[in-house]
């Protein structure tokens, strides 16, 4: 209960500052409304970092998402004939949307994509924005689907699959929409800070490492720097994450979410 009644305190005036700093314009019961969904979605401990990611998130995407969750919702149809439609842009920028095998086609893709909607909505939490969480679903489950296909069909166990070049191997541990979603706004942030980082190097290393899996060797050949050069940027990248603030802060909020 006393962990009740503070939460409630803390998302009561968070609600009250963010209404009144970027005029929201909430009423009263507007506002209260916000508060009792809100707890449903508040960790047991949750640093005001993370507490106003979540009100902000929830003020720009709850219609959205209860349109979407709630299939009697009068606006349900049209929420998801537009989400279906998102979807199938999100697919053709990841170059999903196609296929030169007859077994899969665009109305199978999409259908896979709206069944893993369906099926982690009720897992979205508003500690990322809705659209950041849905694409990463989105995406993550054709691309399975399309290496599931091709590994029936050929015969071949899916790990094999990862030296195809038109697809990324996929960690296990991060099969989850909300880790899925969490490690793309991560990336881009320490993207952004190793692009201010006076060295030019450490931001694209860091990328070709990250979003390409290349080895030190590979980086190296890329970017004319020998493999033991290139591990020694990678360490000198880490330990300029580790003590950034930014980093800090996050790293805080994931230990106390």
């Amino acid at each position: 209960m006393e962990h009740h009644s503070n939460a409630q305190q803390r998302c009561t005036a968070m609600v009250e500052r963010l209404n009144q700093e970027r005029n929201w314009h909430l009423t009263a019961a507007e506002q209260q409304a916000y508060i009792t969904n809100l707890l449903l979605y508040l960790p047991k401990r949750c640093s005001n970092h993370l507490l106003q990611r979540i009100v902000c998130n929830y003020h720009a995407d709850h219609a959205q998402v209860q349109a979407l969750r709630h299939h009697v919702h009068t606006q349900d149809d049209q929420a998801w004939r537009e989400w279906m439609r998102r979807a199938m842009q999100l697919l053709r920028k990841a170059n999903l949307a196609w296929s030169s095998d007859a077994a899969i086609d665009d109305d199978d893709l999409a259908q896979v994509a709206y069944i893993a909607l369906i099926r982690s909505l009720e897992r979205y939490r508003y500690r990322s924005p809705f659209v950041a969480w849905a694409s990463q679903v989105i995406v993550f489950s054709v691309r399975r689907h399309i290496r599931d296909t091709y590994a029936d069909k050929r015969g071949l166990r899916p790990v094999s699959l990862e030296k195809l070049e038109d697809f990324e191997p996929c960690d296990p541990t991060l099969e989850t929409p909300e880790t899925l979603a969490t490690a793309q706004i991560l990336f881009a942030q320490i993207s952004d800070i190793l692009n201010q980082h006076p060295d030019q190097r450490l931001g694209r290393i860091f990328y070709l490492w990250a979003m390409h899996d290349q080895s030190a060797a590979q980086i190296g050949h890329l970017v004319d720097l020998s493999g033991s050069r290139v591990r020694g940027l990678m360490c000198l990248a880490r330990d300029y994450l580790h003590k950034h603030a930014d980093i800090q802060h996050w790293r805080g909020d994931e230990t106390e979410g």
